[in-house]
This record gives structure tokens, sequence and C-alpha cells, in this order.
């Protein structure tokens, strides 16, 4: 198979364990606003944390189908989810704090630019 057609094969996946990683970070991020409290940016903050989680084993498995020991490949995803993390709380307060943007704008925003940032780099370094 050619990178083309690898790349065709795996965004497929990709973008699915993403979609289910980010109903988790919603649902998350939901529940803590509406029962906890929580400020904007710390609830999306804790929502992508277990986001996060869920994407690595849907990666790890079916998505890049890794050989790698899991030892170095949750390493680098996690460093790699650390930049997401941190791409997630800067876009998204960024959009609350200085464009005056409302959650979910600014959300989405965050999030489409974590899936494309993400694969490049996981598809490259961590799996």
């Amino acid at each position: 198979m050619n990178k083309v057609d690898g790349i065709l094969v795996e965004l497929p996946k990709y973008l699915g364990a993403g979609l289910i990683g980010t109903v988790a970070h919603y649902s998350l991020l939901a529940f803590l606003l509406r029962s906890a409290g929580f400020d904007p940016v710390v609830a999306s903050t804790w929502g992508a944390l277990a986001g996060a989680t869920l994407i690595y084993l849907l990666h790890y498995y079916l998505t890049f189908s890794s050989g790698k020991k899991h030892r170095e490949a949750a390493i680098r995803f996690s460093l790699v989810a650390g930049g997401g993390l941190f791409l997630n709380a800067t876009v998204l307060s960024t959009g609350i704090n200085l464009l005056g943007w409302s959650l979910g704008p600014a959300q989405v925003l965050a999030s489409f630019s974590q899936f494309w940032v993400g694969y490049a780099v996981n598809r490259r370094w961590t799996f």
C-alpha cells in the first residue's frame, strides 16, 4: 500500500476515534459545567484529558495498529496530547476571553485545530 492509500485508510479511522473522543470530551465538559459549576476552560481541559485517553487506545489498536511498545507510544502520545491540551486551552481562552465568542464556536475551533495537528504528528511520530 502506498502512502496516499495508507492515509486514505487511516483518516476515516482517525476521524472516527476523534469523534468518539470528542463526544467523551464534550460530555464531561457539559457535566462539569452544569453539575459542578466549573469554569468553561477548566471543564473543557478535563474533558480533553478524558477524550485523549480514549483516543490513545483507539489509535493504538485500530487506527494505526501500532507495533510500538505501549511505553514508547503512550509517552509520545502524552506529549502530543499535552500539546493538544495547550492548543485547546489557548484557542478556547482566546475565543472566549479575547474575541467574546460563546463556548460552542470556540470549542469547535479548538477541536478542529487539535484534529489536524494531532493526525500529522501522531502519524509520523507517535505510532
